[in-house]
């Protein structure tokens, strides 16, 4: 059913001052929880470092001894399922990151795998490259071992 506005210029109006008024609510709400969250954050922020820093310490350690001792954990396989998780060892094609090729991309005109923030080599675009423009560029791509881990009923 269609209702009739005496002036619905001035209702158009009084509705958009009742927009902006909840905007301002809702902004200065959401910049008190920003202030809250930050604060929670700061109270946390030692206790998760040290979290963290443990955490990379344990992941290079495993890494190291599965690593060195591929044979007796691994039995020949990519993955081995123990009590606590999984550990993997697994070959990926990568391309071989070389010097100098920052200078060989700007030559070739491919300007699209060049960061330009810090003039940088974008090497995700050029892990996107067809073996042959890889070639042209004086790079391949090589097979690298990768490390990753699982742990059960987590998620990382």
């Amino acid at each position: 059913m269609k209702r009739d506005v005496a002036d619905p210029v001035k209702e158009a109006d009084a509705i958009l001052e009742q927009i902006r008024f909840n905007q301002h609510l809702l902004f200065g709400l959401n910049a008190d929880c920003a202030l809250e969250v930050a604060a929670v954050t700061q109270k946390y922020a030692a206790r998760s470092k040290e979290y963290s820093a443990a955490i990379q310490s344990h992941e290079k350690a495993l890494e190291r001894l599965v690593r060195k001792n591929r044979d007796a954990i691994l039995a020949g396989k990519e993955r081995a399922q123990l009590k606590t998780g999984s550990v993997m060892l697994r070959w990926e094609t990568r391309v071989k990151k070389i010097k100098g090729m920052l200078d060989r991309l700007q030559k070739a005109g491919i300007e699209a795998a060049i960061k330009y923030s810090k003039a940088v080599v974008d090497w995700d675009i050029v892990e996107k490259f067809p073996d042959e423009e890889l070639s042209r560029l004086g790079t391949e791509r090589v097979k690298k071992e990768k490390f990753s881990y699982e742990i059960k009923g987590m998620e990382k």
